[in-house]
């Protein structure tokens, strides 16, 4: 469990056209996740969506003033590259 925690927070389906800032972020074990909410933290707007891909579609972004995307990244053993 993580010690954060913002009360106004929303992270829901979101099927229509969201405004403010969204965190788009597609998390396979939850990492993604954990670093979306702590982002969240440092900002003071009342309108931060935080949208998981890997649980819905991607919703309506044209009203945010800010998107921030967050992904893995992967790292292969030197022999695959090779």
């Amino acid at each position: 469990k993580s010690n954060f925690q913002r009360n106004d927070l929303t992270e829901k389906k979101i099927e229509d056209k969201i405004t403010g800032t969204a965190i788009v972020y597609k998390s396979k074990h939850g990492t993604c996740k954990k670093i979306a909410h702590i982002i969240s933290l440092f900002f003071n707007e009342d309108l931060i969506h935080l949208v998981d891909l890997s649980q819905q579609k991607v919703p309506d972004l044209n009203g945010c003033t800010q998107i921030i995307v967050g992904g893995n990244i992967d790292i292969f053993p030197s022999s695959i590259l090779q």
